[in-house]
């Protein structure tokens, strides 16, 4: 059993434990809060093989609370 799953964060792959949130996943990455970049953050998630944007209202941070499967790709300027 793995307990890391992979993500793209920034075009860079990154491991973050399986069942960790968007949030988790951008903190790994180095931002310290998260919450500040929900408006220019990018969440790709995997369907029918391909990657496809999440639509989320960019002035909620509830999308940090997001949980990653693996694949993911999530990215912010």
């Amino acid at each position: 059993v793995n307990p890391l799953i992979a993500l793209t964060v920034n075009g860079s792959e990154a491991l973050v434990n399986w069942g960790s949130t968007v949030s988790t996943a951008i903190r790994t990455a180095g931002e310290r809060r998260p919450e500040s970049i929900v408006s220019q953050l990018v969440v790709q998630k995997l369907y029918r093989g391909r990657l496809v944007a999440v639509e989320f209202d960019r002035s909620d941070s509830a999308i940090l609370g997001l949980v990653l499967t693996g694949g993911e790709s999530l990215s912010w300027k």
